[in-house]
């Protein structure tokens, strides 16, 4: 599906609710029946009343990466699928779409698949669903184990990942978890990774679903033309795409960032733009991960004209960048070690979009 189909399908879902579309420039307009401008379209809000959102521990790991948050989890009307109740309603997925739930989550189990019960962590396969009940076959046990879904606190499922590069529509109602992609059907939303499963937004406040797949474009997801990175004293931290500088997630001001650029002191990175882009937008701060160390110097610079310099250290908010990009060839982005050498130095580019033309 295009973008402007997708806006299309979207709009005829929500006919009978307020809907806004919100310009990159951030101007709302609303909806008054005609399909707004794709190119202009940064994400559009529906609903009405007190904003969706709100913290639930309970959620589902899904294959693209998305964070589904739930109430309660149980068996489906069919082997193999489960049945999920929470704010976007009850929704009926299929297993192998899901990676895990629970939280706190298992931790890995390798190739295998995990699951965290009161006798503690059992590693092993996942063999299926079926009436309400998890088959798992255990390194430990000869033979399967029967799990009712009400015994298992947590599951860890290695199942391939699915990533949707499609035009798509981002909900997050809980800054601190990864949102939940959705694509608009038969006059309704599901989920992006599953088609097949709906989701109701009737019952939430106001939503405002982002925009995925037409003119943002991550800045992670480029490739850099230039890599240097010297470290300090022999020591070189490599940079890290959309996760934080050795592994685990990207958390700038306790926000969970799906997309980002890390990067360690003394480091220059830059990537070829080719004037093909009109704004860079981006969170800057220390990593979470390293708090409250960090203490270094990023510069941003344009061609040969710097748009941003600033020192960042640790336990600091993050600051917001807004930056034009008219007519830039090359981004180049610096960090360099401030007053306590390079200890923590981990800057993070959160959540960096470049604006197309």
């Amino acid at each position: 599906m295009h973008v402007p189909a997708l806006l299309a399908a979207l709009f005829a879902c929500t006919a009978l609710r307020a809907a806004t579309a919100i310009g990159f420039d951030g101007a709302p307009t609303p909806f008054t029946g005609a399909v707004p401008a794709f190119e202009r379209l940064d994400a559009v809000v529906v609903g009405s009343g007190p904003p969706a959102g709100g913290t639930l521990t309970l959620g589902l790991r899904l294959a693209d990466g998305s964070w589904l948050p739930a109430t309660s989890i149980s068996g489906g009307s069919a082997a193999d699928r489960l049945l999920v109740r929470g704010p976007f309603g009850t929704i009926e997925l299929p297993l192998e779409v899901v990676s895990g739930w629970g939280d706190p989550a298992p931790p890995a189990a390798g190739e295998g698949d995990a699951m965290l019960v009161e006798s503690g962590l059992l590693s092993g396969r996942l063999q299926g669903l079926r009436d309400g009940k998890l088959h798992f076959l255990s390194t430990l046990d000869p033979e399967p184990l029967t799990l009712s879904l009400d015994e298992v606190r947590g599951a860890r499922l290695a199942v391939p990942p699915r990533r949707f590069d499609g035009p798509r529509l981002r909900a997050t109602l809980d800054p601190a978890r990864a949102g939940v992609d959705l694509v608009p059907v038969d006059g309704g939303l599901a989920l992006a990774v599953s088609p097949t499963s709906k989701i109701d937004v009737s019952t939430l406040g106001e939503l405002r679903l982002r925009v995925e797949g037409g003119r943002r474009v991550y800045l992670s997801d480029l490739t850099p033309s230039q890599v240097q990175e010297d470290g300090m004293f022999g020591v070189v931290w490599p940079h890290a795409r959309d996760h934080a500088i050795g592994g685990g997630p990207l958390r700038l001001s306790k926000r969970l960032f799906a997309k980002g650029i890390s990067v360690h002191s003394v480091a220059t990175l830059a990537w070829t733009l080719d004037a093909a882009y009109v704004r860079l937008r981006t969170s800057v701060g220390i990593c979470d991960s390293v708090l409250p160390e960090g203490d270094c110097i990023g510069v941003l610079t344009a061609d040969d004209r710097q748009l941003w310099r600033g020192r960042v250290r640790g336990g600091e908010p993050a600051r917001i960048l807004d930056l034009d990009l008219t007519g830039v060839k090359r981004l180049t982005l610096t960090v360099e070690a401030g007053e306590r050498l390079d200890i923590g130095d981990h800057l993070v580019l959160a959540d960096a979009q470049l604006i197309r033309k």
